[in-house]
């Protein structure tokens, strides 16, 4: 149990007195009711003996399997961190480029506006309170015209196939809008706060002589706190601050997966329907009033120096057509549901009928529509559908393997008339991966569980789990972890190791990886006959 803890394994705990006394079955095999030290220890050391049964389906690479008791060394330690550094900058150097160009383009901006603000009279009267307001608001605007872009998927769509996915990550959509969205939080305080707390009270409390420097700006009349909130700016402003509070709540993962149970009719804050309603209508509104803000500004007069609608105008029509494309190419398939499965992870699987003249390529997501539940919350060449879902909605991230696996599957048994079948591994914390096994002895494809939560195979911490799992799969010929044939391998794949073995497999192939997030999967089965409907 402590070995199951230190390696995240939590389901292990749940029968650890059956994987303890398959230990001592080999420890003890004459059941004296005990076993001594040596006898573990040559246990531990017999390790390939026990692996060999599941190589063939899961080939390993032969390691040192004496206990890495040195690990904390200062020499080891150093190369560890040398080592997840370089991998750190080699798999993440195009996501922090694009951060670092979006964070100059925020000091940039933020620098321009508030030295603009700096030179005017009006900083005489209301210092530097002013001008950091200002300097946010110009970040606001550009944040607020960016965070659109993400999440056009059409759009996103059409740029993966160019070369430009080279250089930005296109998949990492979402948490780009997120970090902005987090942005436009502190953006938001920044600007509030120095208005209300700080240059408002300046100008109100302002000496005569300071207030003539910007009277013609409010008719030669010193405004109180209670105009300036109720004029054109001031009610754009908090209607603003309040409408995206309200949106940016109902969009945290509490609320969005209705983690909070709240009573009726509280309990109609929580959940997707909630989450869409605040991000699709509420802060369309928070545009047209960021429009209204950015016109009727104080200390600007010009037209074109009223820059919000400069920053918003073309994402605010790309997205308008993004949104349009969407809903003209959507239609509604009526189908049936042939099985439910109950999946381990809080994941729903659902075969139905395939519609007619419903086509679709092998990664493509689809958006189901169950009336009944919401009318919001909106796969493989067989003449059925198959769909894995998380509860409230959410992804399973290995989706699309799932479908590029079953499409080499079908077109392989389109030319060749042999039957294979295809199982499902996984485990907490893994990446999920499919094997499939043939009755011939060519095998198609051959796929491997990596289970990154476990310290790596010949260290100390995780030997008693490989020794176990060795154990398990020589008597059952099933993992321990995850319930298949095919062994989790430990730790982060050295892709070194595994491209060389796999070259030295197939000498006249091309060698490459595909990584997908991980996800839960196993079977159990519920049947079902209903109706839903799919948007495509």
């Amino acid at each position: 149990m402590v070995s199951a803890s230190a390696n995240k394994l939590s389901k292990l705990k749940e029968n650890a007195g059956e994987y303890a006394c398959l230990i001592m079955e080999k420890l003890d095999p004459e059941d004296v009711g005990y076993s001594e030290l040596w006898q573990l220890e040559t246990l531990l050391l017999q390790r390939d003996h026990y692996m060999s049964y599941s190589r063939p389906l899961s080939t390993t690479t032969s390691v040192d399997w004496s206990p890495n008791i040195g690990t904390s060394n200062a020499n080891n330690i150093v190369k560890k961190a040398s080592r997840a550094l370089k991998c750190l900058v080699l798999d993440n150097w195009h996501r922090g480029s694009i951060i670092l160009l979006w964070l100059l383009a925020m000091i940039g901006l933020f620098t321009w506006k508030f030295m603009q603000y700096r030179q005017m009279e009006a900083f005489q009267v209301m210092g530097y309170c002013l001008a950091t307001a200002k300097g946010a608001a110009e970040t606001l605007k550009f944040n607020m015209a960016l965070i659109l872009l993400p999440v056009c998927r059409n759009m996103l769509t059409r740029l993966r196939s160019t070369r430009a996915r080279i250089l930005i990550p296109f998949d990492d959509n979402i948490n780009f809008h997120k970090i902005i969205a987090h942005a436009i939080a502190v953006g938001i305080i920044f600007h509030a706060t120095d208005h209300l707390a700080c240059d408002f009270p300046h100008l109100v409390n302002s000496s005569p002589e300071k207030f003539a420097l910007v009277a013609s700006d409010f008719d030669k009349l010193k405004p109180s706190y209670i105009s300036l909130l109720t004029g054109v700016e001031g009610i754009t402003g908090i209607s603003m601050v309040i409408l995206m509070t309200i949106a940016f709540i109902l969009a945290t993962p509490h609320f969005r997966r209705s983690v909070h149970n709240l009573p009726p009719p509280l309990n109609r804050l929580t959940g997707f329907n909630a989450f869409w309603y605040s991000h699709d209508h509420l802060l369309a509104f928070v545009y047209i009033l960021l429009l209204l803000h950015g016109t009727f500004l104080f200390f600007v007069y010009k037209w074109y120096q009223k820059t919000t609608w400069m920053y918003i105008s073309i994402p605010l029509i790309l997205y308008i057509v993004e949104r349009t494309l969407r809903t003209w190419r959507s239609e509604d398939y009526a189908v049936k549901i042939f099985k439910v499965s109950v999946l381990p992870g809080d994941v729903l699987s659902l075969i139905m009928s395939k519609p007619a003249g419903f086509k679709y390529k092998s990664g493509q997501y689809i958006f189901l529509q169950c009336p009944t539940i919401s009318s919001f919350e909106c796969t493989r060449r067989d003449d059925y559908l198959s769909v894995y879902i998380r509860i409230v909605g959410l992804g399973i991230g290995a989706t699309p393997f799932i479908s590029i696996l079953k499409d080499l599957l079908n077109n392989t048994r389109a030319h060749e008339d042999v039957d294979s079948n295809t199982e499902t591994s996984a485990s907490d914390d893994s990446w999920t991966s499919f094997a499939s096994s043939s009755s011939t002895s060519s095998g198609q494809i051959e796929m491997h569980n990596y289970l990154t939560s476990v310290y790596e195979e010949g260290d100390a911490r995780s030997t008693l789990i490989t020794m176990l799992q060795a154990l398990n799969h020589a008597k059952h010929g099933v993992d321990i972890l995850s319930g298949t044939r095919v062994r989790t391998h430990f730790a982060r794949p050295k892709w070194t190791e595994v491209f060389k073995r796999i070259a030295l497999k197939h000498p006249y192939s091309t060698v490459g990886k595909m990584r997908y997030p991980h996800s839960n999967d196993n079977h159990h089965i519920v049947e079902a006959n209903k109706t839903t409907n799919i948007k495509g």
